[in-house]
């Protein structure tokens, strides 16, 4: 049995046909890759899809959508798209479409991956004591936006709770942040954890900084940003990534304490781009400092998920592990 998946996002839509064997283990084929800005919207990207194949389209479609899924109509938060999920169904005459949240999806693949699919960040200073059966997990990842999303698991299995976590709000840990809220709360009002979090997140940061020691303010892209702060171009790059991995820290430390998490993994394609940055004091330091918390936060375990297209896999795993699902198409 195939069936189309698909993981959007506010930059990139991924699309392929995923299929899986009586282990569970999936399979992804005709994979692939669009930039949203390319497409005025989802069904002119998924009409040039459904051109690239030989074939047909399958007979069911799950979508993983940076987006609230509880209404047939889907508007994503950083990107123009929308689109029903019941006029995709008639258009391409799919017999079943499902949509669930991208981080849901990445929480998937988190909560199957293999322990050599899973690097290490973050040691625990003492061997974890409770059963790695049980407990909750908290998954990741900044992209266009922040995704989160939480592993529960029981004997039984696991459950995955999405959240739009992302969007608490942006808490200052010492006088330089302080300034940035400040700065930020003019051009925004309202400062969530994702604006500094987020792919933009190291524009804001930089963009403060360099306001501060020159007067000016500096219009530079997000792309251009994170090449300079990437490669440690000069002490300002240098501030700027550092002062990122610190706020990133503390916005994943804050909510595995929020949900009660043992474990936090991090995932999404930016994540790949800091892992050697991630291993640092300053991401660690933000993570860790919490006060009368910190013994508990040092002996939290702290991954990076390296599974290729998590969001394709994950939609593809939630697919296969629901009979309700399968039993529609």
């Amino acid at each position: 049995m195939e069936i189309l998946v698909a993981d959007i996002g506010g930059t990139n839509a991924r699309l392929a046909i995923a299929s899986a064997d009586k282990n569970q283990s999936i399979g992804l084929a005709w994979e692939r890759h669009y930039s949203v800005a390319d497409f005025d919207g989802f069904d002119q990207c998924l009409t040039e899809y459904r051109g690239s194949l030989t074939g047909k389209l399958p007979a069911s479609a799950l979508f993983a959508v940076a987006a609230p899924t509880e209404q047939d109509e889907i508007a994503f938060t950083n990107s123009p798209w929308r689109f029903s999920k019941s006029a995709i169904e008639r258009e391409f005459s799919f017999q079943h479409v499902g949509c669930i949240n991208d981080f849901e999806a990445v929480a998937h693949a988190a909560a199957m991956a293999s322990s050599d699919q899973l690097q290490p960040i973050l040691k625990p200073l003492e061997r974890p004591q409770k059963d790695q059966d049980s407990g909750v997990t908290a998954v990741l990842g900044p992209g266009t936006g922040l995704g989160v999303s939480y592993i529960v698991r029981n004997r039984a299995g696991y459950h995955i709770q999405k959240t739009e976590a992302a969007h608490i709000g942006f808490s200052p840990s010492d006088e330089v942040e302080d300034l940035l809220h400040i700065h930020l709360r003019r051009k925004f009002g309202r400062v969530s954890a994702e604006r500094l979090t987020s792919g933009n997140g190291l524009n804001q940061i930089y963009s403060f900084l360099a306001e501060r020691i020159t007067g000016q303010h500096q219009d530079i892209s997000d792309q251009d940003v994170w090449n300079k702060c990437l490669s440690y171009e000069n002490d300002l790059a240098v501030e700027a990534m550092n002062r990122y991995c610190r706020i990133f820290g503390a916005v994943a430390g804050d909510l595995a304490l929020a949900q009660g998490a043992s474990r936090v993994i991090l995932a999404g394609g930016i994540t790949k781009k800091l892992s050697t940055f991630l291993r640092d004091g300053n991401f660690q330091s933000g993570f860790i400092e919490k006060g009368r918390f910190k013994n508990m936060m040092q002996n939290m375990q702290l991954e990076v998920l390296a599974v290729e297209q998590p969001g394709l896999n994950g939609a593809a795993l939630r697919f296969f592990s629901d009979e309700d699902l399968i039993r529609t198409t």
